[in-house]
């Protein structure tokens, strides 16, 4: 859910700050939009993902077919994997994205660096023939990962020492002096039909 939100707050800033007009009512419009094409797009595409085995196994079962049972086979055991990458690419764009928010939003409060030094770095081989663009926009990309990455583990580590930062984790809540809650475990609350 905590995804859900920051990907549909980066969105919406980046789309914000793309929509080149004073009216209201228009950024407004836009806006809405945006947001109900990207709740469809990411939704229908998550949900996809998440019946992707189930289609597999379908096929899979599927007795007319020998090339849909290898194909429905091939899927079940292909969707651990693709989950795992898909994590670990939404983590990296998530950090991406946050970080160049981060890195211009400080910008535009006042705050002239660290902007101003990957600005300078991007002018420095913005001029190189053929790539010169491609090389600004990985430095820029490079800066803003590196930075959503720095304090993304800030978060985490204040979120670690903090006693709400364990939701539902018995080593959490013991480590801050709270008993287990999960029952069957010594030192939990008794069954309340007892």
């Amino acid at each position: 859910m905590r995804t859900d939100l920051i990907l549909s707050a980066e969105i919406m800033v980046i789309s914000m700050n793309s929509v080149d007009t004073d009216n209201l009512w228009m950024r407004a419009a836009v806006l809405v939009v945006i947001a109900l094409g990207i709740t469809a797009l990411v939704y229908g595409s998550v949900g996809l993902l998440v019946k992707m085995d189930d289609i597999g196994l379908a096929l899979a079962k599927d007795s007319d077919s020998q090339f849909k049972q290898k194909f429905g086979t091939g899927l079940v055991r292909a969707m651990p994997r693709v989950m795992d990458v898909i994590s670990y690419v939404g983590m990296v764009a998530m950090l991406w994205v946050g970080g160049h928010i981060l890195l211009v939003g400080t910008f535009e409060l006042g705050l002239a660096q660290p902007y101003g030094f990957v600005h300078h770095l991007e002018g420095l081989v913005v001029g190189v023939a053929g790539v010169g663009a491609v090389l600004a926009w990985l430095i820029n990309t490079f800066f803003s990962f590196m930075l959503g990455l720095i304090v993304g583990a800030l978060v985490a580590v204040i979120m670690h020492f903090l006693p709400f930062g364990h939701h539902g984790d018995d080593e959490g809540a013991e480590a801050h002096g709270a008993a287990p809650t999960t029952p069957g475990f010594e030192g939990s609350a008794p069954d309340a039909k007892a």
